[in-house]
């Protein structure tokens, strides 16, 4: 997905500098605060799964083409009939090379009033695969980069249809997001040239940016044995959720998954939504011993079906699901 340029602090996340390079220690995190009662939550790994295996059918989701319209199509259909609302925001926004794209922000609610938490993953696809060696200029299934992170949410959707979530939710699947330039663009990658969707619905939100407590992130979430360390920019604009949603992963069993080891800072989604005053983690599958810092798969053609494992979506959407059962009781 994008090569959301991985951006790495020296001391704190003041110092951004450019992919490749790594910290050469990673602090472990306390893990003793917040100790709580650990809401259960019913997931079904195989029902998120067919959601990914949905989206790949499709083909590329690349805002413009007509498997990206018929893919809209199915997750409104899909949400239309498991939340409360649920429509698309469209617009244009202007790619890093001055392309202006047709995008599909998909939205939808769950439960009234203030103090919302927003629930985001994107679901567009890189257009290039630019990190790997064969077919480069082609682009990527996006099993796990897009798919997984909203197959997740789908299936949380669905679960909520019939158990609605003790805290008012908000579903936004942005678009856009990959679309940032490829490697071999002689023109430096800026953040701004990422995450293009949530840039738009910062400046065009569907209810005011003040109602909502904060959110998590999906990206990348769906791999065989990912290690979703805490992430930099998380850790820095929303500690507080990202420790609880820790804690929680552990208390459920999946602390292979969930590490206690603070990782670098990524240009994402959340990025974006913290610097408009929203509060949100990103869970991301970080590999510090790759060049870029992501999964080997990350914008290549291995990204398909086989890469995506049933045990990780139903870690992180067990996970989720129960953080969000408690997320009344959670303060900063």
């Amino acid at each position: 997905m994008l090569l959301r340029q991985l951006i790495i602090t020296t001391i704190v996340l003041s110092a951004f500098i450019t992919c490749g390079e790594k910290k050469s220690t990673q602090p472990s995190i306390s893990t003793t605060s917040h100790p709580k009662t650990i809401y259960s939550f019913k997931f079904s790994e195989d029902s998120a799964y067919s959601h990914v295996v949905k989206q790949v059918l499709f083909g590329p989701r690349i805002p413009g083409t007509e498997s990206h319209s018929q893919c809209a199509d199915w997750i409104v259909s899909k949400l239309s009939r498991w939340a409360d609302t649920a429509f698309v925001q469209e617009g244009t926004v202007r790619r890093f090379d001055g392309k202006e794209l047709p995008i599909k922000n998909i939205i939808a609610t769950f439960g009234n009033g203030s103090n919302r938490w927003l629930l985001v993953a994107h679901w567009d696809t890189r257009p290039w695969a630019d990190q790997d060696t064969i077919r480069i200029d082609q682009p990527i299934a996006g099993a796990d980069d897009g798919a997984s992170g909203v197959a997740i949410i789908l299936e949380l959707a669905r679960q909520w249809s019939q158990n609605p979530p003790p805290v008012p939710i908000d579903i936004l699947l942005v678009d856009a997001e990959d679309q940032g330039p490829p490697s071999w663009e002689e023109v430096e990658s800026k953040p701004e040239h990422w995450a293009l969707g949530t840039q738009y619905w910062i400046k065009n939100p569907h209810r005011p940016l003040k109602s909502f407590k904060g959110g998590i992130l999906l990206d990348m979430v769906g791999a065989h044995n990912p290690s979703f360390l805490m992430e930099g920019v998380s850790m820095q604009y929303a500690g507080w959720v990202l420790r609880d949603v820790w804690q929680v992963a552990n208390k459920l069993g999946y602390s292979h998954l969930f590490i206690f080891l603070e990782g670098p800072p990524v240009t994402d989604d959340h990025y974006f939504l913290n610097l408009a005053g929203i509060p949100t983690i990103d869970i991301i599958n970080l590999n510090p011993s790759t060049p870029h810092g992501f999964a080997p798969h990350w914008h290549t053609h291995r990204d398909s079906i086989p890469i995506i494992s049933k045990h990780t979506l139903k870690a992180v959407g067990t996970t989720v699901g129960a953080w969000l059962n408690q997320a009344s009781n959670v303060v900063p």
